[in-house]
Parts: structure tokens; C-alpha cells; sequence
């Protein structure tokens, strides 16, 4: 068994960190399984406290003790970062190869990936047969599948499922602060800008009139950020002239291109005055940089990317990965180019007055608690620090003071703050329910282009055979109910139980789609909307209480969070149903992985977040950029 030393990556379009493991070159491994335990494993590279986590616990407690009784069942026990110690879906998947290799008796089950995990796992020829489960190609919409039946190496016109499609959510859905929207519409009109009063964003949501409704929330935005001083440049002016000229409409909002050109207007035009409390600002916060370019690449390429699968020639079977953007003139590389020098006009410069301060116009996020600043766009949302955002639909709870915000945010008592932070403390200095709004994802790059691309956000799950029958079949057991089986469970008001699929278990509790045809519809939908609008009314009662107990609060704290898990849902459901519409032409954003894709890919999402990095030693240019990940596709790096 020849064995060959690589470098892999493993993540939705190959765009993630890169890890050094060794793999077989393409052979199975014939070794006795040393897999005898009791259980099935359902690893994961989250941690307990991921929207996902929180409702798959207590969905597997359920699966548990509600399905025991029945025939192949194995108990399941969900193993969570917390447990592993595993952080990223590229590391859990270089882990799943090294116990391959070893024949090590803690070789996972089920692991929550996606494509990139299953083609390693493929090549060990250890997926596990989905024959006798009820899932198959027929559950799930057909123009959804080309990112789940699509291998390198596989024949291209192959139909099994590989990766299963299981957490869909937009990562790139639209979401604005209202009140630092109003503050810059307040600006621009008080300083000779017109706006269209009437403007819509997301189909038919009054962006401006919404934002003219919590207006009188401006004077509370904490000092801590840079919308509290922000002004326009020249405003003692008697004239007051800033924004002559400048007319807002809906098309500042329809288009990536167009939201970064407002900001950057915005930016320019605006000051801030720094304090000893304000810390980073930025206009336009966006999430998962990769995924933001490479959704305009498909759109100027018409549905193609940099690098693409081909079928092998010379009557051979299977397929291979194209690497189109390292030949010389090829559009792809133009392209590149192309969209590399039209963002860079749009970083606009570091305005705050005080230098320790940055101030920018659209900033990409590092997606990495790690770093101090800038790092998800529903916290910047959150804490006042952004306008708008390009954000991950499941950052509904913790763009506002919420419950699960609360938990995480709100400051613990230490020797130098001997109380912890109240609620009420925590409310004061976060964005409320009324002043946060999320909307679909944009399909459009910019107004010339009128091609549309979706991209499927989430995880999927690879099944892995540990070649142990019972445990196979356990695990398929478990898979035919995930996606096809019920479960029981308590009513909010703790009075008897309701039955519901264990799909809409993770829509209420969860905020992701399970994307089977049954409940990809309008009609769910609606029935979303409904639950959304009934909570509220829920809510909305307790809050009218002249004294609330114990119990009210924690009712109230229960439903507020399960109404922003439902519009997490809702915003996602019709993103997802307007890419399926018959009549709609609308690509579905999707790239092969390999070794050197994956290092490239990578390459192009550090190269984006360091490009509106606080501190920029030196912006590289666009042909820097394309001769770095030309290098690493030609191996030449």
C-alpha cells in the first residue's frame, strides 16, 4: 500500500486552512476493524455553543430514548469540539485519515464536514452505503445536488451521494444596524443629499422608513463606537454641502459592488472624532471573504471559477480538476485581475482622527475569535461597530442583546469588577430586536451584470464505514431518521407533546434548513412566518406584564430566542426557493477541491482579510495576486 505525502484542505469550496497529513494514494485498507464499541460516533468540529450544537444535543437525547426499541438501533453519542478538541471541519477530516490509516478504535461514524472531507474519505473507499437508508438523490431538490454528487476523480456524470446535504444557511445574507443606518441617512440629508424615501432592500423591506423608526435611538449609541462621533466632513459649514450631489436609491443595495461604493462614499465624505472609549469602525463588515469573491468570479465568469472539473480523456474513467486561471490569457486569470483592482479602489483610507483608531469603509472579517477586532459581522452589528454587513444568517441571536448574546458577551464578575454585568447593563451598550435586520442573500455582482449566483452555506455530513455491521447499520438507522423520522417533544407551555420531523426539530432550534423537497417550500414558508408572528405576539405579552415572575422571564428568554432562530430559518428558506424557481436563472456556486486548489483558495482568503487589515504594511497588487496562486497551481511557490 503505496503511501504519498500531500497537502489537503477540507471546507465548502476548497477555501479553508491547509494541513500536512499522509494518504494512501487512492487503495482501501483491508485491516480487521478494531472498531467493537457500543455506540455510534458523531464527531464534529463545533462547539457546544454553535447554533447547530445547542440543537443537536438534546435532538440526539431524544433520538435516544424515543427510538431504542427499534430494530438496528445503536445509541448515538454527539462529540462536539469541546470533546476532540478539533476546531475546524479541515482538522476533524485529517484526524478521520490518520485513524483510516491506523486502524485506530476511535474512527468516527458520522462526521459533520462536507464535499472536500468526503473525497478523502473516498479514496480510502470507506464511505458508508447509503443502500436501505431513505436517503437518497429523490429527498433532495436536483439543483442542489451538483455539490454533493461532484468528486474529483469520480466520474462526472456520477449520481451517488457522497457528501449528504444536511445544514443549509445563507453565510452572506444582508443585514444592517438600523440605528447607524439612520445616523448615515441623517448625515447625508442634513448635509445636501437627497434619499429615496421609499428605497427597498431584500424584495420589498422599507430600509429607509424602518431606519427613520428607531431614529430617536441615535443619541444612545454607546461611545464606544465610531458612529457616535461620525459627522460630515466640513459640517460647520454654513453651507453644509458633503453630500451635494449624492442621491440614495435601492441600487446602492442591490449589488455587492454597490454596497462597497456606499461605504466608501459614506467613508469619504464622513470624519470621526476619536475619544479615549471609541474603538474600530468600519462601514461594511463582511463574513467569509472567500466566498464573497468567489461568488463575483461566478458571476463574471457565467458560472465558471478559476478552476474547474473535467472529465478524463482517452475514454478513461473519472475526472480531474482543470486549473484554468494558471494559463496564460485565460479569462479566468483576467477576471481575477479584474475584480482584485476593484476592491482595492474601494478600501478607502483610515480617517479616524486619532491614529490609534481605524475607520473603514468595507472591512472583511477574520471569522477567528482570536483576533481582537473584526471578526464576525453580527457582532459588529451587534456592538454598534458596523452599518451594514454581509453576514451569516445564524448571527441573528447574537447581532442584538439576546439571551445566548448575554451568555457570551456580557461581563463576568472579576477581581477588578467584583458584580457582573446585568442584562439591563448589557442591553445598554448591544443592538436591540427592533434595530437589526437580516434579509436573503444578494445574487448580483453589480448593475452591468445581470448573472446571479447562490451559494448553499452550512456543513453536510460524510458517513464513514468502520467496517463493523452493527455500527454500519446503526449509523443508517440514525440517518433514515435524521432526515425521514419524527420526534416527540414538549410544548412551550410544557403541557403534553407535538410531533414534528426531526428536520423541523433543527429549523426551530437551530436556524438551518435541512434541504429536503418536502420541506423546501412555500408553504413552509408561510407556515415559518406564521410561528414567527405568533411568537411575537408571545412575547410581546410577557413584555406588557406590570410585574413578571421567574417563570415569565425564562419563557420569554426561550421564545425570544427560538423567533430569532426561525428568522435565521426564514431569511435562508427563501434564499434557497428563489434559487430552485423553475423560471430563475441562477448559478449554484460550486468549485472542486484538491491539494493545490485548496492552498490556493486559502492564499486568496488570507490575502483578502490582510488587504483591510487594520495595520497594512503594503497592499499587493493584482498581478501579485494572481502570480501567487499561479505559482502554487503550477507548484512553482
Amino acid at each position: 500500500m503505496k503511501k504519498s505525502k500531500k497537502y489537503l484542505t477540507f471546507s465548502v469550496f476548497g477555501f479553508g486552512l491547509i494541513f500536512a497529513t499522509s494518504v494512501l494514494s487512492a487503495c482501501s485498507t483491508t485491516q480487521k476493524s478494531n472498531v467493537t464499541r457500543d455506540k455510534v460516533i458523531f464527531e464534529t468540529a463545533q462547539s457546544k455553543v454553535y447554533p447547530l450544537m445547542i440543537a443537536m444535543r438534546p435532538l440526539v437525547n431524544l433520538y435516544n430514548e424515543q427510538q431504542k426499541n427499534e430494530p438496528n438501533f445503536v445509541p448515538v453519542e454527539l462529540r462536539t469540539a469541546d470533546q476532540n478538541q478539533i476546531n475546524s471541519e479541515s482538522k476533524l477530516a485529517t484526524t478521520v485519515v490518520s485513524q483510516i490509516e491506523t486502524n485506530d478504535k476511535n474512527l468516527p461514524n458520522l462526521i459533520l464536514n462536507n464535499k472536500s472531507g468526503a473525497y478523502l474519505v473516498n479514496r480510502y473507499r470507506r464511505l458508508l452505503s447509503l443502500n436501505g437508508t431513505k436517503i437518497s438523490t429523490d429527498i433532495f431538490p436536483d439543483k442542489l445536488m451538483q455539490n454533493y454528487n461532484k468528486l474529483a476523480g469520480q466520474p462526472i456524470n456520477d449520481k451517488t451521494i457522497y457528501n449528504i446535504p444536511f445544514d443549509i444557511t445563507d453565510v452572506d445574507s444582508i443585514a444592517f444596524n438600523l440605528v447607524n443606518m439612520a445616523k448615515i441617512f441623517s448625515i447625508i440629508k442634513d448635509n445636501g443629499g437627497t434619499i429615496d424615501e421609499n428605497l427597498v432592500v431584500d424584495g420589498d423591506y422599507k430600509l429607509y422608513q424602518e431606519a427613520k423608526k428607531v431614529e430617536s435611538k441615535m443619541s444612545q449609541i454607546p461611545e464606544t463606537s465610531i458612529f457616535h462621533s461620525i459627522k460630515a466632513k466640513n459640517s460647520s459649514d454654513s453651507q453644509k454641502n458633503a453630500f451635494k450631489d449624492v442621491k440614495i436609491t435601492s441600487e446602492n443595495f442591490a449589488t455587492t459592488k454597490a454596497l462597497m461604493e456606499f461605504a466608501k462614499m459614506v467613508n469619504e465624505k464622513t470624519t470621526v472624532e476619536g475619544n479615549d472609549k471609541v474603538h474600530d469602525g468600519r462601514i461594511f463588515s463582511i463574513d467569509y471573504a472567500q466566498s464573497f469573491m468567489a461568488k463575483d468570479i461566478f458571476n463574471e465568469l457565467n458560472g465558471s471559477f478559476l478552476w474547474s472539473l473535467k472529465a478524463n480523456s482517452n475514454g478513461r474513467q473519472g475526472s480531474f480538476i482543470d486549473y484554468n486561471v494558471a494559463k496564460p490569457n485565460d479569462p479566468s486569470a483576467n477576471t481575477y485581475k479584474k475584480l482584485w483592482d476593484q476592491y482595492s479602489q474601494f478600501y478607502a483610507p483610515q480617517s479616524a482622527t486619532d491614529e490609534k483608531v481605524s475607520f473603514h469603509s468595507t472591512q472583511f472579517m477574520s471569522n477567528n475569535p482570536a483576533t481582537s477586532t473584526g471578526v464576525w459581522a453580527a457582532w459588529d452589528l451587534r456592538a454598534y461597530d458596523a452599518a451594514f454587513g454581509i453576514a451569516a444568517a445564524v448571527g441573528v441571536e447574537q447581532a442584538m442583546a439576546s439571551p445566548t448574546a448575554f451568555g457570551f458577551f456580557g461581563n463576568k464578575a472579576k477581581p477588578t469588577m467584583p458584580t457582573a454585568e446585568t442584562f439591563e447593563e448589557f442591553e445598554k451598550r448591544s443592538a436591540k430586536y427592533d434595530e437589526i435586520y437580516y434579509g436573503s442573500q444578494l445574487l448580483r455582482s453589480n448593475s452591468e451584470n445581470n448573472n446571479q449566483t447562490y451559494l448553499d452555506g452550512g456543513s453536510s455530513l460524510v458517513a464513514i464505514d468502520v467496517k463493523n455491521e452493527k455500527l454500519n447499520k446503526g449509523t443508517q438507522k440514525f440517518l433514515s431518521w435524521l432526515y425521514a423520522g419524527n420526534v416527540k417533544v414538549k410544548n412551550d407551555d410544557q403541557n403534553g407533546d407535538r410531533e414534528i420531523s426531526a428536520a423541523q426539530y433543527l429549523i426551530e432550534n437551530s436556524g438551518y434548513i435541512v434541504p429536503l423537497k418536502t420541506l423546501v417550500t412555500n408553504q413552509q414558508l408561510s407556515n415559518l412566518q406564521k410561528q414567527y408572528d405568533e411568537l411575537t405576539k408571545s412575547i410581546d405579552s410577557i413584555k406588557g406584564k406590570s410585574e413578571k415572575t421567574a417563570a415569565d422571564k425564562a419563557k420569554h428568554n426561550q421564545l425570544f430566542t427560538r423567533r430569532n432562530y426561525l428568522r435565521s430559518a426564514i431569511v435562508s428558506l427563501k434564499s434557497l426557493l428563489n434559487f430552485l424557481d423553475p423560471s430563475a436563472n441562477i448559478n449554484l456556486l460550486s468549485a472542486p477541491s484538491d491539494s493545490k486548489t485548496s492552498e490556493a483558495a486559502a492564499r486568496i482568503k488570507n490575502d483578502l482579510y490582510s488587504s483591510t487589515a487594520n495595520k497594512i504594511q503594503k497592499r499587493i497588487s493584482s498581478t501579485e495576486a494572481l502570480g501567487n496562486i499561479v505559482k502554487i497551481l503550477e507548484g512553482t511557490n
